[in-house]
């Protein structure tokens, strides 16, 4: 195999590994927002009716996976600003505030995370 050919065979692979990395942050970040993470410390959604933590969904494009909620109240909650029982179906339980935030602050963990798990380090 001549050099050229090597180094494009190696391009080729840094490419994909490059992909399945980004596929992985992707769910790695929106398991963390919705369930909750080790790697993050985030408590993930609280739960009572489950309403909230159905809601969230995420779109996924080769460079980017994009996590939302369309429920009015997430902001609420992600702030810590519903008192026990708040009057919502999804009222501060299991789970809590500032899944986004810790998440977000995370994010390098999160990609050293995916990296290990897809085998480049």
């Amino acid at each position: 195999m001549s050099f050229e050919a090597e180094v494009r065979r190696f391009a080729a692979l840094a490419q994909e590994r490059q992909a399945q990395v980004v596929a992985r942050v992707g769910d790695l970040a929106f398991a963390s927002v919705v369930e909750g993470s080790p790697v993050t410390g985030a408590p993930g959604q609280p739960v009572v009716s489950g309403d909230l933590k159905r809601s969230w969904g995420k779109t996924v494009t080769p460079e980017v996976t994009m996590i939302e909620t369309s429920l009015f109240y997430a902001p609420w909650i992600e702030h810590g600003m519903l008192p026990e029982g708040g009057g919502l179906e999804d009222g501060p339980s299991p789970g809590g505030p500032h899944s986004l935030k810790l998440t977000v602050a995370g994010f390098d963990r999160l990609v050293d995370q995916a990296v290990r798990e897809v085998g480049g380090a």
